[in-house]
């Protein structure tokens, strides 16, 4: 019996909480936007999902989270376990109840079995449409930067031509610490170990879309794509 109140109890403060993360209505409305998926292969999709909530399975309880109200999610290598990350600085721990995810992207719809994803990353598109500008799901438009979309074969040789520039940024600092006598904690800047790279700094770019950061001295520079680093 007390066990049965102790369960009950849970699943109580479970739905209080997702109703908390709900409200208000107009804020989860305008939080609808695109979705990142970030594949174990290296390549990133972009799209507007959809549906707009996941079903999350708990060991208590099955649960309806809203897109909104998400951040990341975060699936482990074996057992493709979910770990959600909210904007609110919650986590919750679970499995998915979805097998696929829908997109509908600037190349259509694109259908990516869960299996495949990584990393999902929720971009809320807070910004009202401009005069003109289609309606989100009706007719999709992108916003901001987006990452290509590449076969493993491109995606390989993405990794490995951003693994040399990566080199290339070390070896850099190394000379520019070198050259300007600074100490082991100094963070260079682009324009400090641009003339030590072949091309300048401009020359650094990501073939998968990648943003680097340089990083202090004795820290790897890295790249935002993951699995570019050295």
């Amino acid at each position: 019996m007390k066990k049965t109140l102790l369960l009950g109890c849970v699943v109580a403060a479970l739905g209080c909480w997702l109703a908390v993360l709900g409200a208000p209505q107009e804020a989860a409305e305008a939080g609808k936007g695109r979705i990142a998926l970030e594949l174990d292969e290296g390549s990133f999709l972009v799209g507007l999902p959809a549906v707009q909530a996941l079903k999350l399975h708990l060991a208590l309880a099955d649960l309806d989270v809203p897109l909104a109200q998400i951040q990341t999610v975060q699936f482990t290598e074996e057992s493709k376990e979910a770990i959600v990350h909210f904007v609110n600085g919650d986590k919750l721990t679970g499995q998915l109840e979805c097998t696929q995810i829908e997109l509908t992207t600037v190349f259509g719809k694109v259908v990516v079995p869960i299996e495949y994803v990584e990393r999902i990353r929720v971009e809320p598109r807070t910004a009202e449409p401009a005069r003109g500008e289609p309606e989100p799901g009706r007719h999709p438009v992108p916003w901001g930067p987006q990452r290509p979309v590449l076969t493993p074969a491109q995606a390989q040789a993405a990794r490995i031509r951003c693994i040399n520039n990566l080199r290339q940024i070390d070896g850099a600092k190394e000379q520019w610490a070198m050259a300007e006598n600074q100490p082991a904690t100094a963070h260079p800047r682009p324009e400090d170990i641009s003339p030590y790279i072949k091309g300048g700094w401009k020359a650094m770019v990501c073939p998968a879309g990648g943003k680097y950061t340089i990083n202090r001295l004795g820290v790897d520079p890295t790249c935002s794509v993951p699995g570019h680093e050295l």
